[in-house]
């Protein structure tokens, strides 16, 4: 490859031969990768919770409840409550506030531009290979580019769709 070409950049994030990529599931597979995200993240909770009460009796949980309730604690805090909830409401007016105003100023106007679109040509010449060769790979299943420690496309390994 010609090294006057310009370098991509690469970050590499992980080891792994799988892209997540969930535009190309269906919903089904959506559906059971979200309900095993929640089940999991449902038991790594549990599995806190004989921690978070150890750390609880050992802060003393029956501290607060002595303060708030046996020396009548909550009063004050009634008292408190309305200057909070008032300032509460006043942070979230002014959030309000600005989204309404941003509506309002940028109403009609479509400041998003669409991305240009990107042909096998240009690709081609980004990656420094021949473009009958990348349309080629973009009509396979699986594929695996090995690239050099400056990001550059070194070789492609076509792999059978059984892979």
């Amino acid at each position: 490859m010609d090294k006057s070409r310009s370098r991509v950049e690469t970050i590499i994030v992980s080891d792994t031969l799988i892209i997540e990529s969930p535009q190309w599931q269906d919903v089904r597979q959506r559906m059971l990768y979200g309900s095993f995200t929640v089940a999991f993240w449902l038991l790594w909770s549990y599995l806190w919770l004989p921690i978070l009460g150890v750390l609880g009796w050992v802060v003393g949980i029956g501290a607060a409840h002595y303060h708030m309730i046996v020396l009548e604690g909550y009063r004050g805090l009634s008292a408190l409550l309305p200057i909070y909830l008032l300032i509460i409401a006043l942070l979230g007016g002014s959030l309000v506030s600005w989204a309404q105003y941003n509506l309002i100023r940028f109403r009609g106007t479509q400041r998003r531009a669409r991305s240009k679109d990107v042909h096998t040509e240009m690709l081609a010449a980004h990656f420094g290979v021949d473009a009958t060769a990348l349309s080629q790979w973009v009509t396979l299943r699986c594929l695996v580019l090995h690239h050099d420690q400056h990001g550059r496309l070194v070789a492609v390994e076509m792999r059978p769709d059984d892979a």
